[in-house]
């Protein structure tokens, strides 16, 4: 019986042996073969491992001025006018075809037709900046041709008739609807235009299609126009040369347009003076038009213009901007010194961008910024990182920390094993082109809280 009882304790110590051993290799393997979000786990064998170590990469940062950006067919187009004593002044003003609603129209005879109004109205769906600032509008008929398959910037000169067709002051407001055509319609700003234009349209007494209509009326530029007028014997329409605003510091808003809504549309009202019948016609702006944002700024005297001339009156802070403003340049010029330690697995990569605090108001955060890098010309190239998941990608405000947090592993890693250039990165507001934020950061050189990359990686035999 203990021959018997011995076999059968040796037996099931042997197997409770290897019970663990595969426990642990399967363990291990978890632990060494799967991927979190933001970790880089290259593939290398337990006996390779030297340890793993933390840093904080050296960082440098310059200022950057947006030359132009492509703002044509965009989500949103932007209306308005601030005035920040960092950022000086900002204007947005945008440029758009109308469409006909139907095929083809027709009026009727034209010597029987009189214009009684015409009304554009343009969806608001958001603001930014001092909302409670009145701001003032006015539109031109454009006379040059726009074409839709075009690409248009910020920067592209619209000839306009000198004579505004229609003006405006008001204060947005997006909470109260308002009535249009009898109906409630989403928050909007309602421009009466001249009769005088309505009575253009309807003299041609029709049109037979949207290239018939567009021959006539080739589309409308509207912009703000605080407190200025529009210089006799010019017809290129610029933001700033020539031109007074009265805007105090920290007054004015922008406007976010939604212009292929269906409550943006021109309406043109008319009487039938043979039978005495009224009636209207209402004309749209699809995704079809020819459309773009033009933006303008003043940095004259302002913390920004000595920023960008190198000459900044605060040397820990960074200027972010977006509608073709200002941007920032990072480099990280010591990345490819970890090449000379050997094979390197960066398990994380951390970019670090405290935010300036206090000097929001009344200017809010962007809702995100976006990182890119810089190739051998200079252009913006998309890191690894930016086509994970946005969690893992990150560029939002983290409160808890005061600052915007990149998680740049993968593109790191490529960088020290030598399977990218590092020619550092630029980083911009996203959505640069269709909203208008600004921001103020601290930099490298700052006390409290410096921008850091911190790196956490492994060496491996």
């Amino acid at each position: 019986m203990s021959k018997v009882l011995f076999s059968f304790l040796y037996q099931l110590q042997r197997k409770v042996y290897l019970l663990s051993v595969v426990i642990f290799a399967l363990c291990f393997t978890f632990l060494f073969s799967c991927k979190k979000k933001g970790v880089l786990t290259p593939g290398f064998d337990k006996n390779d491992l030297l340890g793993i170590f933390s840093d904080t990469s050296t960082v440098i940062t310059s200022q950057r001025l947006i030359d132009s950006l492509a703002t044509s067919k965009t989500t949103w187009n932007l209306l308005g006018i601030m005035n920040d004593e960092v950022f000086g002044i900002t204007t947005a003003g945008f440029a758009t075809q109308v469409h006909l609603s139907s095929t083809s129209v027709s009026f009727g005879n034209p010597q029987e037709l009189k214009c009684d109004s015409v009304l554009l109205s343009l969806e608001t769906d958001a603001g930014y900046g001092n909302v409670l600032s009145p701001i003032s509008v006015s539109v031109f008929e454009i006379s040059d041709h726009l074409d839709f398959d075009n690409s248009y910037y910020n920067t592209t000169q619209i000839n306009y008739y000198n004579n505004p067709i229609g003006s405006k002051s008001f204060r947005l407001n997006f909470t109260d609807s308002v009535v249009l055509d009898g109906s409630k319609a989403a928050p909007h700003i309602q421009i009466k235009l001249n009769r005088s234009f309505g009575d253009k349209i309807l003299q041609q007494g029709g049109f037979s299609s949207n290239d018939d209509f567009l021959s006539v009326v080739k589309g409308i530029y509207v912009v703000p126009t605080n407190n200025f007028s529009v210089p006799s014997g010019s017809n290129t329409y610029k933001m700033f040369p020539g031109y007074q605003w009265a805007l105090a510091p920290g007054s004015g808003s922008v406007s976010y347009i939604d212009l292929i809504s269906s409550v943006s549309r021109l309406t043109i009202y008319y009487t039938n003076t043979n039978t005495g019948v009224s009636t209207k016609y209402q004309f749209n702006i699809t995704n079809q038009c020819a459309r773009f944002t033009t933006f303008q700024h003043q940095y004259a005297a302002t913390p920004v213009e000595n920023a960008l001339s190198g000459n900044p009156a605060d040397t820990t802070l960074l200027y972010l901007q977006s509608m073709a403003g200002v941007s920032v340049k990072i480099e990280t010029p010591y990345l490819s010194a970890y090449q000379t330690e050997g094979k390197i697995a960066i398990n994380k990569a951390e970019l670090i961008l405290p935010v300036q605090q206090g000097t929001t108001a009344p200017f809010g955060l962007p809702d995100k910024l976006v990182l890119v890098a810089v190739d051998s010309a200079g252009q913006d190239l998309f890191i690894k990182d930016y086509f994970e998941s946005e969690s893992h990608y990150g560029g939002k405000y983290d409160a808890t920390r005061g600052a915007y947090v990149f998680n740049i592993t993968r593109h790191v890693h490529q960088v020290v094993n030598g399977e990218k250039e590092n020619y550092g990165f630029y980083l911009y507001v996203s959505g640069r082109a269709v909203n208008a934020s600004r921001l103020i950061l601290q930099n490298e050189k700052s006390l409290a809280s410096p921008i850091k990359l911190n790196l956490i990686y492994t060496k491996i035999i």
